[in-house]
């Protein structure tokens, strides 16, 4: 028995066309024609072309170095960081801790290769260590500090820590910075983060009282990230 057949119009250029009734469902029918559907397809695959192109763009913008200038830039130590968190062009998903003297270029090094990833359509979040921990006080003061620890510590983007080791850390500035390593390794999300500091030297940055959170949090550094010195690249 030949399927019952019946007409409609397009809902957007009015065109008549044919169809096969569902049994089971009578009243159903099209509302647009092939070409109407076709063209919608392609202005659905647009937008999100442009949403995608808004993203990257919006990423690259919040870096504090949105171009990288070979002529001011460290390109050792870029290329470095890049052979580090690339494998036969594929992220590794590395956890980076760079270090060194203000001004060898570890912050524009890691915004070129941030810049580099974006462009490939991964997600990274920038954040200066002080306005993390600023943020966070913030949010412990209006009921939010759990919140903004699950955002940080699950983001799936790499989160670059810009210049830790700058400010003053708080008790509660350290719960963040544990549970932020921590969970980020629990979850196997790369951080990267640069410091003026060698890893076994920021203790000296924890005032007294907090040293078993700066102890926990070297140790995991040395034990699962790989460790760059920008003086020696």
């Amino acid at each position: 028995m030949d399927n019952e057949k019946a007409k409609c119009k397009c809902s957007v250029c009015g065109k008549e066309m044919e169809y096969t009734i569902i049994p089971e469902i009578p009243f159903a029918h099209p509302t647009l024609c092939p070409e109407c559907n076709a063209k919608r397809k392609e202005e659905e695959k647009e937008r999100e072309v442009q949403k995608s192109v808004e993203r990257m763009n919006a990423e690259v913008e919040q870096l504090p170095y949105p171009d990288w200038d070979c002529s001011i830039g460290n390109n050792r130590l870029r290329n470095t960081i890049g052979t580090s968190v690339f494998k036969d062009k594929h992220l590794t998903g590395k956890s980076l801790y760079i270090h060194g003297e203000t001004g060898c270029g570890k912050t524009r090094s890691v915004c070129s290769v941030a810049r580099t990833i974006i462009e490939r359509d991964d997600h990274v979040k920038y954040i200066h260590c002080l306005r993390m921990l600023s943020g966070y006080s913030n949010e412990f003061v209006n009921g939010g500090a759990e919140e903004y620890l699950t955002k940080l510590g699950r983001d799936k983007r790499i989160i670059i820590v810009d210049d830790l080791g700058v400010g003053r850390v708080t008790e509660r500035g350290a719960e963040l910075l544990y549970y932020l390593i921590d969970e980020r390794l629990i979850n196997k999300l790369p951080t990267w983060i640069t410091s003026n500091l060698e890893p076994k030297y920021l203790g000296q940055w924890f005032p007294e009282g907090l040293q078993d959170y700066s102890d926990r949090i070297t140790r995991r550094i040395y034990e699962t990230y790989n460790i760059i010195d920008a003086k020696r690249v």
